[in-house]
C-alpha cells in the first residue's frame, strides 16, 4: 500500500530526543512498516539531520520524510513556554495537511496514518480532512492521576496536572475531535483508560497496541555475573517527573532503609 504518516516526533538519534519516547518510537514504527508498504513521513524538521543520516544507513528506497515547519524558526520560541508546545503542533498540523493535501493529489496515497504525537485528545488535522482511510494510533493520555500520588504534588504541580485535564475537556468538545473519531477505520489506544475515553458509539473501533518494546540485540546480551556483596541495591529509572511517582518510591525507600540499613538507592534519568 502507499501509506502516508503523520509524525511530529520522530528521531533515531539516542542522544538529540525532543520528545523523549515518542521520537524513538515513532522512528522505530517507521521502519516496521516500511518492511511491507511504500511510505511517505512528514515530520518536524527539528530532527532532519539525524533522520537523513539513519535513512541512508537503513537503505530502504520505499520511505520518503517531507519535513514541515514554520518560517523563522520560530518552534524554539514556542518551546520556551508551557502551553507554547501545544499551540506550534497546532499550527503545525495545519501546514502539514495542506501539504499532504498536494501529496495525494500526486501519490493517491490508500492510507492515512498518524502515528506521533499519540495523545487521544489531540485531534489529527491529516486524519480529520485528508479524503482516504485513516489509522489513529497508538494513542494514550487518557490515564488519570491517582488521589494518593495527586497529594504528593507541590502546589505548581497540582495546578499543573487540573490544567492538563481542563485542557483534555477542551479538545473533546472540539468539532474536529469528533471528526476524527468519525473518520477513523480503526482507533489503536495503548491503555485501558484510554480506551475509556473513546465515546461508545466509536468503542467498534478501537484495538489495543503495546507501545512498550525493547531491542532483541539488547535481550541476548550476556548479564553480567552476580557480585556476592552485603549492600542490597534498588534502582528507580525512568523521566524525572511527577507523573512517574518518584516521590513515592523515596518515601518507600526511607522506610525500608529503616529495617535494611545495609541498602542502597539509585535513580537513573533525566528531568
Amino acid at each position: 500500500m502507499r501509506v502516508l504518516i503523520s509524525a511530529y516526533a520522530f528521531n533515531p538519534s539516542s542522544s538529540a530526543h525532543l520528545h523523549p519516547g515518542e521520537d524513538l518510537f515513532g522512528w522505530k514504527m517507521v521502519e516496521q512498516i516500511s518492511r511491507r508498504h511504500q511510505i511517505w513521513v512528514i515530520t518536524e524538521a527539528y530532527n532532519q539531520d539525524s533522520v537523513l543520516e539513519a535513512l541512508s544507513s537503513l537503505n530502504r528506497q520505499n520511505i520518503s520524510i517531507i519535513f514541515v515547519q514554520l518560517p523563522l524558526n520560530l518552534r524554539k520560541i514556542f518551546y520556551k513556554v508551557g502551553i507554547g508546545q501545544r499551540i506550534y503542533y497546532y499550527i503545525w498540523q495545519f501546514l502539514a495537511w495542506r501539504k499532504a493535501s498536494r501529496l495525494h493529489r500526486k501519490h493517491h496515497f490508500d492510507l492515512a496514518h498518524h502515528l506521533t504525537f499519540g495523545n487521544y485528545w489531540i485531534p489529527s488535522f491529516i486524519g480529520a480532512f485528508l479524503p482516504v482511510p485513516f489509522l489513529w494510533g497508538p494513542v494514550g493520555g487518557g490515564q488519570k492521576t491517582p488521589p494518593p500520588l495527586m497529594r504528593e504534588f507541590s502546589l505548581v504541580g497540582k495546578i499543573s496536572e487540573y490544567s492538563r485535564l481542563a485542557a483534555q475537556w477542551i479538545s473533546r468538545q472540539q468539532f474536529i475531535w469528533h471528526r476524527c473519531l468519525r473518520r477513523a477505520s480503526l482507533i489503536l489506544v495503548c491503555n485501558r483508560e484510554t480506551k475509556q475515553k473513546i465515546p461508545l458509539k466509536y468503542q467498534a473501533k478501537v484495538r489495543y497496541f503495546p507501545v512498550n518494546g525493547i531491542d532483541s540485540q539488547l535481550v541476548n546480551q550476556e548479564l553480567p555475573k552476580k557480585k556476592d556483596r552485603p549492600t542490597f541495591v534498588i534502582m528507580m529509572a525512568g523521566r524525572l517527573h511527577r507523573l512517574k511517582g518518584f516521590s513515592l518510591g523515596l518515601r518507600a525507600f526511607s522506610d525500608f532503609v529503616q529495617t535494611h540499613p545495609q541498602s542502597k538507592l539509585i535513580v537513573v534519568g533525566k528531568g
